[in-house]
């Protein structure tokens, strides 16, 4: 089944493996063509989870967290779209919530609008009897 997998190399550096080509996206990525796999070099950020902290943080705290969140999200929202619902290559979504065996039933896009992408994950579901 398609997914991802997270490895930390050392203290700087993590490894997302993904099953899609990023070559085109300018991410810093390496190949491997024999098994369609994708690495992903990321910097490893220091810090705890925030799953993991919540619960120990005070409303104070808690709110700040939040308008971080906010404005972050904020942010993004402003960045211009590449027109639908993508992987960052602008192909189909390197997720395995879209994974199928059958080549020829294609659920991972790319989607021109939320309404395609949620037709496709009802399909998906649906075909494959969940």
């Amino acid at each position: 089944m398609g997914g991802r997998k997270v490895v930390g190399i050392g203290p700087h550096f993590v490894v997302n493996t993904i099953n899609a080509d990023l070559s085109s996206t300018g991410l810093r990525v390496f190949q491997n063509p024999a098994q369609n796999t994708t690495y992903i070099v990321m910097e490893r950020i220091k810090g705890h989870s925030l799953d993991l902290e919540w619960s120990r943080m005070d409303v104070a705290t808690k709110d700040a967290v939040a308008t971080q969140l906010r404005n972050t999200f904020r942010d993004m929202r402003k960045l211009s779209s590449p027109g639908g619902y993508c992987g960052v290559d602008n192909g189909g979504l390197p997720d395995g919530i879209f994974w199928t065996s059958d080549p020829s039933k294609p659920f991972a896009g790319p989607f021109d609008s939320e309404t395609e992408l949620d037709e496709a994950m009802v399909l998906k579901y649906t075909q494959h009897g969940l």
